[in-house]
């Protein structure tokens, strides 16, 4: 009796253990290196000021952390402003949650995220989606770096394949 107890409870704990895991939820569904196009512009410019949108193809990563969350990690940027390069380092925004789309894939809700990178504030916002055939499309405004007088906002969609 007592083995098919110890034999009951071990099957119990490989069900919670297997219905508890992040394997089957939503966010491991988000999980992956997305090859983007991504367009960056500068936010709150004076008139007097130009800025040429910069276009390029980066990788943004998505890691699940927890059945309905995870970490966006958005690569690093590069830009000239007024003769000048600028290098906004990658930034990694933790604990963004995810939802079921309904259509097998999945919704990333407009996130607020405040964080540090090397020893400046950031505060912004993301929201986007990533379909059931893995096309990503996010949406990113910085809306403060440090002391940059200006914002930031950053579009992303999955490069055809």
């Amino acid at each position: 009796m007592k083995k098919f107890l110890y034999l009951g409870i071990a099957l119990l704990g490989m069900v919670l253990s297997v219905a508890c895991s992040s394997d089957k939820g939503t966010a491991a569904k988000a999980e992956g290196s997305y090859m983007t196009e991504r367009n960056t512009d500068l936010l709150n410019l004076p008139p007097v000021i130009s800025f040429e949108t910069v276009h390029d193809v980066v990788t943004v990563k998505v890691k699940a952390v927890h059945d309905d969350f995870v970490n966006v990690t958005l690569p690093a940027l590069t830009y000239t402003f007024n003769g000048q390069g600028m290098t906004i380092p990658a930034l990694t925004v933790s604990n963004v949650p995810v939802l079921d789309d309904g259509e097998g894939g999945v919704v990333v809700p407009a996130h607020s995220f405040m964080m540090k990178s090397d020893s400046r504030d950031v505060t912004g916002r993301l929201e986007g989606s990533i379909d059931k055939d893995g096309g990503l499309e996010l949406d990113v405004r910085i809306d403060r770096y440090g002391s940059m007088p200006f914002g930031i906002h950053q579009e992303y969609v999955s490069v055809k394949r």
